[in-house]
Formats: C-alpha cells, sequence, structure tokens
C-alpha cells in the first residue's frame, strides 16, 4: 500500500501537511507495533473465493475434483448478484428449459465464462457436461482447484493457531531446511507460486482424458516440472518439493524454530502433512467437500494437485505508516500512479477532520496479499456479507458523532 511518505520509524509522522501528528488512540499505534513485530496469518485473501456466495469457486474445485461434473456445471451456471438483467434471463431460461440457445440468445455477445458453457452444451449437448467444461481455459479450471486447496489451507492455518498458538513451532510442525530458503530452492511463497504453474500446466481435453485418451495421474507426476527445477540445490523429496523438516519434541521445547519457520501444505499428491493434530484437521475439512487425501491422485491429468506449502504467519517488510486527520471519505488519502504521472501534489490531512486513517506503506513477498495484513490490522471480518457492506456509501459524521466516537 503506497501512500505519502513516511517516517521509517512508523508512529512519529505528521499528518500530511507539516502539523504535529494527530492524537492517536493507544489500541491503533499499540496494533501498528504489533504488525511490525510478529506478523499476521498468511491467509489466501478472498478474491481467490470469488464474490458468488452461493457458487464460491472453491465449491466449484470441490466438483471438479471428485467428478461431480453436473453440480461444477450447476454452480458455474449460478445466478449472481453482478449480473445483468439480461444474463439473469439467459441463466433462467437455460434452467428451466435446458435449451443451451435460447439462453445464448439472451446472453450478452462477450466473452464469459457462461457463454463458454453454454456454446459447448450447444455444440455438444446438454448432457455432454464434460465437453462443456472443457470449453474454458486450462487457467481458468485449474484456478478452481487452486481455491478448493486455498480454503483447506485457511481453515487448517486457523486451527493451527487456535490449537497450538502463534508463538513459536511445536512438535510435529513442518519448517522448511535452510538450504530451501537461504540456497538455491524457492522459498515457501515462491514454491506456492511454481507449483501452481505445474498445477495449470499439461494435459490433454478434459474430456478425452476422463475417457482414457491420456495416461492419467502418473503423466503428471513424471512431468518436468517448475517445481522441480525450483528445488534445485537445497534438499528435495522424491517428487521436486523440498523435503519438509518435522520438529521434535526436543527442538519445540527449545524452541529452536520460530512460528515464522512453520509452513502447512495446501493438500495435494507430493506433500506431507503435519505430524499433529493438525493432520487429522485436513483430513476433517477434506471430508466436509466429500473428499480425501486420495482425491488428488485424479484420473484426469490436468486436475492432478502436486500441492506445496506455505508459510503459516509473514511479517511486512519495510512497514512504515502516516496518520491522517480528515473529513470526506471520497478524498483519495494516497497519491495514485495516476496522480503521480500528472505530478499532483501529496494528499493533505486536516487539522480537526472528524475521521482518523492510517496510511500504510509496506514490502510483502509474493502470493502474499496486503487485503489479509489489513484484515489482522483492523480486526475486520472477512465474511463476503460483510465486505459488501463496507463499500456502501459512508456519510461524515457530525460533531456530535465525532465527539462521541472520541
Amino acid at each position: 500500500v503506497d501512500g505519502s511518505d513516511a517516517a521509517d520509524g512508523g508512529g512519529d509522522a505528521g499528518g500530511g501537511d507539516g502539523a504535529p501528528s494527530p492524537v492517536v488512540p493507544s489500541n491503533v499505534q499499540a496494533a501498528l507495533e504489533g504488525l511490525r513485530t510478529h506478523g499476521f496469518p498468511n491467509y489466501f485473501g478472498l478474491q481467490r473465493f470469488g464474490a458468488n456466495v452461493d457458487a464460491a469457486t472453491h465449491e466449484v474445485g470441490a466438483a471438479l475434483l471428485r467428478a461431480d461434473y453436473p453440480q461444477a456445471l450447476r454452480l458455474l451456471l449460478a445466478p449472481s448478484q453482478d449480473d445483468s438483467a439480461e444474463e439473469l434471463e439467459a441463466r433462467r431460461i437455460f434452467w428451466s428449459t435446458q435449451d443451451a440457445v435460447a439462453a445464448l440468445r439472451l446472453l450478452p455477445r462477450r466473452p464469459s465464462v457462461a457463454r463458454q458453457l453454454l456454446e459447448g452444451l450447444r455444440d455438444n449437448g446438454s448432457s455432454n457436461v464434460l465437453a462443456a467444461l472443457s470449453r474454458l481455459p486450462k487457467n481458468l479450471r485449474s484456478m478452481y482447484l487452486h481455491a478448493l486447496q486455498s480454503w483447506v489451507w485457511n481453515h487448517a492455518a486457523s486451527e493451527r493457531l487456535r490449537r497450538y498458538g502463534c508463538e513459536a513451532a511445536v512438535e510435529g510442525d513442518l519448517v522448511l531446511p535452510p538450504d530451501a530458503v537461504a540456497g538455491g530452492a524457492a522459498t515457501g511463497a515462491e514454491i506456492e507460486a511454481v507449483a501452481c504453474e505445474l498445477d495449470a500446466g499439461g494435459g490433454a481435453a478434459l474430456a478425452e482424458e476422463a475417457a482414457g485418451g491420456a495416461d492419467g495421474a502418473e503423466g503428471a507426476e513424471g512431468s518436468d516440472s517448475g517445481v522441480g527445477k525450483a528445488a534445485k540445490g537445497g534438499d528435495s523429496g522424491p517428487h521436486g518439493l523440498p523435503e519438509p523438516h518435522v520438529v521434535t519434541a526436543e527442538e519445540a521445547a527449545a524452541r529452536t524454530y520460530s512460528i515464522e519457520d512453520v509452513v502447512l501444505p495446501l493438500p495435494g499428491t507430493k506433500v506431507v502433512m503435519p505430524q499433529n493434530e493438525l493432520a487429522e484437521v485436513y483430513t476433517e475439512l477434506l471430508a466436509r467437500q466429500r473428499l480425501e487425501p486420495a482425491s488428488f491422485h485424479h484420473k484426469v491429468k490436468e486436475m492432478v494437485m502436486p500441492g506445496a506449502y506455505r508459510r503459516l504467519v509473514q511479517r511486512p517488510r519495510d512497514l512504515s505508516w502516516q496518520y491522517f486527520r480528515y473529513t470526506d471519505p471520497r478524498v483519495p488519502l494516497a497519491r495514485t500512479d495516476l496522480a503521480r504521472l500528472r505530478g499532483d501534489p501529496e494528499p493533505q490531512g486536516v487539522a480537526d477532520g472528524p475521521r482518523l486513517a492510517v496510511v500504510l506503506r509496506f514490502t510483502l513477498p509474493p502470493s502474499t496479499y496486503a487485503t489479509m495484513l489489513l484484515r489482522e490490522l483492523t480486526k475486520q471480518s472477512t465474511d463476503l456479507t460483510h465486505q459488501l457492506e463496507l463499500n456502501q456509501p459512508h456519510v461524515a459524521p457530525t460533531s456530535a458523532e465525532h465527539a462521541k466516537e472520541e
């Protein structure tokens, strides 16, 4: 998040106009210092799961992985709150008549998932769902599977923190070996990103593979992938990913590893599970989606998910902040890229403004979400309904309301 120039120390920055710093509640300053010292849970962001609460992307991924292709189609063609009137009517027509041609006549002629699916059903028949799904780009189909992995990881991370706290690694936790971090191998975030490239690549069309036109899971296991390359130069397991170290009881007692060393697996065919209660948590989470660990050995090669490792906690680098008092919530508090190109000045605070803002500057590694940093800082729910409410228009508080808030 790029805001106005902030002092390196963070909390001593002024109000943006050369004035002394605004009076700041102690809990705000404490939250910022805590973020700098302890970091935040490295959750996947909301964008991984889509904006349709009735058809989340991880639900689509679960349906694909258990080969419930009709359910995947139902979710992908479910009405969305972002649909236009024409799109809603097209979806209604299809589900009431199963007539893809009639639905396509109503659907706006722009590229969309709905159009690709309906064209597939039109060309292959409404009963050939798998052929319709194969019309979707491979990277999009992989995205649904990644969303499922992300959903499992997020819930597992919450359980790890709830059961064992966030002070240090405990017995049975997984940590990456030093040469997998400092040497030639990828870091946890890079491993997760490279594994996603493997998931998205290769493989014939869904319909061909399901019909036996490809070698299936064994072919994917032996492919020359970016995962294997990423692990060169460090200790690696038999499938290319760095082999994690399992924390022993003695190491846990001595606090040999910090919480920042702990990684959790994204479920797949090539990962090791934690050797504590978290292993059963993973099994339970998959069961909620009517899946099991063996489900990742899919008969369709492109749906074979190797898995990856991801850091449980991430600490932001170069974190600094600046406080602003302001009045109008519609006025930008940080200079946008366009404003920089135009040479616009930095936004200025209002000394007696009724609202308090914190403008942050920080650096995060790849595959880490600034939205999750802000979630930890503000303690706001990431429930989609709550996030949509936050986007509703705001009205500046009156003087009386401001006095009450203070």
